[in-house]
């Protein structure tokens, strides 16, 4: 037996039954022969070798054994070991498929092709066959012709089932797969659309996690045709997300050129600083790319050039009249644009125009939605316009409705270019201040109020007596329309326009009262009762008394 010095140690039940099976194949002299070493695996490759039969973990130990011995195993010996070890494998043990791998990847080059074929197609055998994770790696001359084609028959199936596992991870287990059916001949172009998308989706879900897995980089350098269709789901992905095109670069530096992946060549690129419109145009020339003969492009060099927010009002103009609505519509960058008008700032004056731009360049191509939104940022617009026209909140909530779900930025600016109107101080608009209040409308009445605090009215109130009575008088009116407006009106009267009166010179606190007796003489009196601190009686009393006449004050 191979017993070496020291003290004993437990024999493992492996070392019982390996000695039983020489000692009953008639094969003492293996126990002589393999004397010099304590190790399991000498005697186990001894008895695969001379043909004892032994079970799948001996002939995992031997295998293991003959990988790391290196040189001190003959040549002879090893050519010997490795056929018998390939005749007599159980391709199905998972035990012993990993040491049959490792074993024909550390006698690559020891071995010539011929004498190592036989492990070469016993290995992958069994490692497609045991859902090995890390199966072979194969070259176009590791198998000769005949073998090559009794491999494909053979492991068909159990390949074509693996590649549509979709339990596996894609960018592990089938990416090798793949490049298994490709070296051996195993029809799967079917399969390969889904198969590299899966891939593709995976690597920009994770790129830095991408580039860490042996198999997808293994893939890339050694299979031209799957590497070409995963680059080209990559550069579909990066033409919806080229930020995420920009990470995967930076993770996966992959060789890309304007005819096989323009998009994630923009991705590649740097910004050009300045002029963002004339940005996209840099950036097009800079990859070779022309909006005209590549009109899809346009689209990935804008969300480039505009990554966290969309183009302002005047640069969505400027960029649609540059190459046209026919090339924008080739690009498929309307909703682009759409964005940029519907999430304007408040303060952008453009965003109108461009409304006006996209409903004549688009007509046909907006949806409902989207053309009720645009009609709403153009209604929005008019307000404080000849071209307002009456009834403000019915219109707005008409808009409002038919252009649902609205994007927040659109109604925010919807909301508070009412609430502006109404805050204007216009002693027309009393009307349109009575359908505010008897709406009920929270969000509405919320940008009123919100409005109404701002500082720019607080310095309105101020400097202008006219326009305090104006609040005051529209604060006070309608006492009882709807609980929302009474909230909304005492808490302006008792939180925005008091503390600006009481800050106030006697002169004009008097200016104010006589405005306001103009209009009407108990306003004045309910004026003077308020700055006197007497606010929440008197409203309460307004309030009650509107409710009894069931009229505006």
């Amino acid at each position: 037996m191979c017993i070496g010095d020291g003290p004993p140690r437990p024999v493992p039940d492996l070392w019982a039954r390996l000695c039983a099976r020489v000692w009953l194949a008639g094969a003492p002299g293996l126990f002589k022969e393999t004397a010099h070493s304590p190790e399991p695996g000498c005697l186990a490759a001894a008895a695969v070798r001379t043909g004892v039969q032994v079970d799948a973990e001996a002939r995992a130990v031997a295998a293991a054994w003959i990988a790391a011995a290196g040189p001190a195993v003959g040549q002879s010996q090893l050519a010997a070991f490795v056929t018998a070890l390939s005749a007599a494998a159980d391709q199905s043990d998972p035990v012993e498929a990993p040491a049959l791998t490792g074993l024909r990847e550390a006698l690559r080059g020891r071995l010539t092709v011929s004498q190592l074929e036989p492990l070469t197609a016993t290995a992958l055998t069994a490692a497609v066959r045991t859902d090995m994770p890390r199966l072979p790696f194969l070259y176009a001359g590791d198998l000769g012709p005949a073998l090559r084609d009794r491999l494909a028959s053979r492991l068909r199936s159990d390949i074509r089932r693996g590649l549509t596992d979709p339990a596996s991870p894609p960018l592990g287990r089938p990416l090798a797969l793949l490049r298994i059916a490709e070296t051996v001949g195993v029809d799967h172009a079917d399969l390969l659309p889904e198969l590299t998308s899966r891939a593709a989706r995976a690597v920009f879900a994770d790129p830095e996690g991408a580039a860490g897995i042996e198999e997808f980089r293994s893939t890339l350098t050694g299979s031209p045709s799957v590497r070409n269709a995963v680059v080209d789901r990559l550069d579909a992905l990066a033409a919806e997300d080229p930020a995420a095109g920009s990470r995967v670069l930076a993770a996966l530096p992959l060789e890309v050129d304007r005819f096989s992946a323009p998009h994630l060549l923009l991705c590649s690129l740097p910004v050009p600083e300045g002029d963002r419109v004339a940005a996209v145009e840099g950036l097009l020339r800079a990859g070779g790319l022309s909006p005209m003969t590549a009109p899809e492009a346009l689209g990935t060099a804008a969300r480039r050039v505009w990554a966290e927010v969309p183009p302002t009002g005047d640069e969505a103009r400027r960029l649609l009249a540059a190459t046209g609505s026919d090339t924008h519509r080739a690009a498929g960058t309307l909703p682009f644009l759409l964005r940029a008008a519907f999430e304007a700032r408040p303060d952008d004056e453009e965003a109108g125009p461009l409304a006006t731009d996209l409903l004549n360049s688009f007509a046909p191509d907006l949806t409902a939605r989207d053309r009720a939104a645009l009609d709403l940022l153009l209604y929005t617009d008019r307000l404080g316009t000849p071209a307002e026209g009456t009834e403000w909140v019915r219109h707005l909530t008409e808009h409002t409705s038919a252009a649902a779900p609205l994007p927040d930025a659109l109604r925010t600016r919807a909301e508070r270019a009412l609430a502006r109107r109404l805050l204007a101080g216009d002693a027309d608009d009393i009307a349109e201040l009575s359908d505010l209040a008897r709406s009920g409308n929270t969000a509405l009445l919320a940008a009123y109020a919100e409005v109404a605090a701002e500082d720019a009215t607080a310095r309105r109130l101020r400097t202008d007596p006219a326009y305090a009575a104006a609040c005051f008088r529209d604060w006070s009116s309608h006492p009882g329309a709807t609980p929302a407006w009474d909230k909304t009106r005492l808490s302006l009267l008792t939180t925005v326009l008091r503390p600006v009166v009481r800050t106030l010179p006697a002169e004009e606190v008097r200016q104010i009262e006589h405005l306001l007796a103009s209009h009407r003489s108990t306003l004045a009196e309910e004026f003077r009762a308020a700055h006197q601190g007497r606010l929440t009686r008197l409203t309460r009393g307004l309030t009650t008394r509107g409710r009894r006449r069931g009229t505006q004050s």
